[in-house]
């Protein structure tokens, strides 16, 4: 028997696991009127004044500081806490569970930092997955953008308390 078909149970289990997790979160939360979306880039850039952006490189960040997604369209697919929401995308979801329950070394994904918190830029399935078999934190290329202030009208989520 190869390694593929062993491991495949177990992407399988926790794909379903994650789905069923996120199915009964989207309710609990419905009932308790609670927004489960990710949060957008968009989001932020119509509330928060943006300062200069820089190319960070490579780092671990932890899982639970990743957001949203740069992607509007992504908020469709992935709930708050990157729980798959369409199955659209099941096959796509596997073949990454696959890749790290066999050990192959993936990209790292890319993030936007603007305050403490990140945005995808490319990675979501494997931002999910991560969550999924309990790691707590993810190899990235991280672009910061400095968060200024509020814009006009507005407050920003994410302004760091150290700024005016």
């Amino acid at each position: 028997m190869k390694q593929s078909e062993i491991d495949q149970p177990v992407s399988n289990a926790a794909q379903d696991r994650s789905g069923h997790q996120g199915w009964m979160k989207r309710l609990r939360d419905r009932l308790q009127r609670k927004n489960r979306h990710l949060m957008t880039l968009q989001d932020v850039e119509v509330a928060c004044k943006l300062g200069v952006h820089s190319n960070v490189g490579l780092q671990n960040v932890t899982l639970n500081q990743i957001r949203g997604s740069t992607s509007p369209g992504r908020t469709r697919d992935f709930d708050a806490d990157f729980k798959m929401r369409r199955q659209h995308s099941q096959e796509r979801w596997r073949s990454v569970a696959e890749a790290y329950r066999s050990g192959k070394q993936l990209p790292p994904i890319k993030l936007i930092k603007a305050g403490n918190s990140y945005f995808v830029g490319d990675g979501h399935h494997r931002v999910s997955v991560s969550h999924a078999l309990g790691r707590e934190d993810i190899k990235a290329d991280v672009i910061e953008w400095e968060v200024t202030g509020d814009q006009p009208g507005q407050t920003c989520p994410l302004k760091n308390p150290n700024s005016p």
